[in-house]
């Protein structure tokens, strides 16, 4: 197979580059072939409930709970999700522990945001696994003593087990 400029085109136009295969359940396919006589298969995808994503974390006790909390707000912009525990260091010394999760294009951005945003000297951070169920809205009105309200439903799904 020979690539040509159409399939470039296409493939330019319409992908996220990635650096690992993203997990994904392959729905439809399709071949052709362009002007110049070169092959062109395209994959249709549903992500798979399965993805590798990172969890970085650092343990602070140089830290005000003010500064932390503007430090949370700056890795949540830039990641997943991120949150603050509270535990006990060593001498029995409060501390503040920073998890944050990210994707893998999120990892870079959110470990720089530990480093500007936190007294914190080191990061550590490690990949793991999640399952999420696939989520849908869905819209309408609901009738209350005669008057239509609107209202609006989250689905989410995994194989047989549905949530509302």
């Amino acid at each position: 197979m020979r690539t040509t400029v159409s399939g470039l085109l296409m493939l330019a136009r319409s992908v996220i580059f990635r650096e690992t295969l993203p997990s994904f359940i392959p729905i439809r396919q399709a071949q052709g072939t362009d002007p110049e006589g070169g092959r062109v298969r395209a994959i249709l995808t549903h992500e798979s409930p399965e993805e590798e994503i990172w969890i970085a974390e650092a343990s602070m006790d140089d830290a005000t709970g003010e500064e932390m909390g503007r430090a949370l707000e700056e890795i949540q912009s830039v990641s997943l999700e991120a949150h603050i525990l509270q535990g006990m260091g060593k001498k029995g010394r409060p501390l503040f522990i920073l998890r944050a999760l990210a994707s893998s294009e999120q990892l870079e951005e959110v470990l720089d945001r530990f480093f500007k945003d936190t007294p914190t000297i080191g990061v550590r951070y490690w990949p793991v696994g999640r399952t999420r169920m696939h989520r849908e809205t869905k819209e309408g009105q609901l009738v209350v003593d005669g008057i239509s309200l609107p209202t609006r439903i989250k689905i989410s799904r995994l194989g047989d087990v549905i949530r509302g």
